[in-house]
């Protein structure tokens, strides 16, 4: 079978978007966090991992934070403010 190659408008991932979308449907606040936590505990489930990292667990706070230009960041201004580009440094 052929290697196939894809340039970056290809690796956008679709279908990740979408189940993110159906999941935060019906639940905005909680289906994704709903969702994750259902798929850890299928995980743990069906693979009896013997070795997980420190720490880690089902209930594990879910919560992600995105750059003031990210694409991601529902709350971006995208006005150049030097301020958000400084903001946006620390966070890293």
């Amino acid at each position: 079978m052929p290697l196939l190659k894809l340039s970056n408008r290809d690796k956008q991932n679709p279908h990740g978007k979408f189940v993110v979308d159906m999941v935060s449907q019906n639940d905005p606040q909680d289906g994704l966090a709903n969702f994750i936590k259902l798929w850890r505990l299928n995980f743990l489930e069906s693979m009896k991992p013997q070795n997980l990292p420190y720490g880690w667990r089902v209930e594990h706070t879910i919560g992600r934070t995105f750059g003031a230009h990210s694409k991601f960041n529902k709350n971006q201004s995208n006005n150049g403010d030097e301020d958000d580009e400084e903001e946006s440094k620390s966070e890293n």
